[in-house]
């Protein structure tokens, strides 16, 4: 499963030419929607992809969380530096593995090896390695969906993460208000 924007950034690209290297049976559901739509289209036709990828579009949290549901894994292969990355969240707050480039934030969240794996970004060949490696260990597969469920529990729930973020403004506030108050 794929969920994010259709753009360039987000990697889908990388993710389809992953996909066609796989030497199992899989089916990829695309939930997205952007500027990148019709290049997603032609490259799935270039790769020969059309009877193994469905692209849903744009849904609404509830029915993207159905697709979360069936999900053996979800994929992240965005490009470009993610500042964090909900999707990744939301995917192991559903007990779901990650698989996903190492870039940007994404590795302050995705424990490589225990709650997914991180492939070398546009890595191709590494990416669809780690992807295939997930769908052919089910076992594995669910213990790294429950260890990314846990650290949703433990480091990123409203009560747990909202009261980080407001420490860390009141010390960006604190300490500003100590540096004004030196230069005058």
């Amino acid at each position: 499963l794929f969920v994010g924007r259709a753009s360039f950034e987000k990697g889908l690209d990388y993710l389809l030419e992953a996909v066609a290297m796989l030497k199992i049976p899989f089916k990829l559901y695309l939930v997205t929607g952007g500027p990148a739509m019709s290049e997603i289209h032609e490259k799935i036709k270039q790769l020969n992809l059309s009877d193994r990828v469905e692209v849903p579009g744009i849904q609404s949290y509830d029915i993207t969380r159905d697709y979360y549901a069936m999900a053996d894994l979800v994929v992240v292969p965005s490009v470009w530096i993610e500042s964090f990355c909900l999707v990744g969240i939301e995917a192991m707050a559903n007990a779901k593995p990650v698989v996903a480039f190492r870039t940007g934030g994404i590795p302050d969240w995705l424990v490589d090896g225990q709650t997914g794996y991180l492939a070398e970004c546009r890595n191709v060949k590494d990416l669809a390695e780690k992807i295939e490696r997930v769908l052919r260990n089910k076992d594995e597969a669910k213990s790294l969906g429950i260890t990314g469920y846990r650290r949703v529990e433990e480091e990123y729930t409203m009560d747990v993460y909202l009261p980080r973020l407001i420490k860390i403004y009141e010390s960006a506030i604190e300490g500003r208000q100590t540096r004004d108050q030196v230069m005058k």
